[in-house]
């Protein structure tokens, strides 16, 4: 069966191994297992750039917005560290989800930046 003249290009994954790391990322996220999250986007990081359902366009957006949607603040800290970028769309997700103190931690992670301790006193001595 031909699904590209049914459905638009954004409502299908582009193939059965992206679909099998969607369905498992997904799951993860839902089940708040950080182990397996870790473990995907450490064997697959493009993971984090993606749309975690696998397809072009999906409203839940990226892992990371994706995880804010369910205030999976865990999750959220563990693929920001990972590359995750998508900061203001798990803003916009967690608030929308009324998961206040996940959308006040994501602001903070987006206005301000992780210094290590190194480049903090570096600063501090220079």
């Amino acid at each position: 069966m031909e699904l590209t003249g049914r459905f638009p290009n954004s409502s299908y994954v582009p193939s059965w191994p992206r679909l099998v790391q969607a369905c498992n990322l997904i799951d993860a996220i839902w089940r708040d297992d950080l182990k397996n999250v870790r473990d995907l986007v450490i064997k697959h990081p493009r993971l984090l750039h993606e749309m975690a359902r696998g397809t072009e366009k999906c409203n839940w957006g990226p892992p990371m917005s994706y995880a804010a949607n369910l205030g999976r603040d865990e999750i959220i800290r563990v693929v920001h560290e990972f590359g995750a970028t998508d900061l203001e769309s798990a803003i916009d997700r967690a608030t929308l989800q009324s998961k206040v103190r996940t959308a006040l931690t994501r602001m903070v992670l987006a206005v301000i930046p992780r210094f290590s301790v190194r480049s903090s006193r570096s600063r501090i001595s220079g």
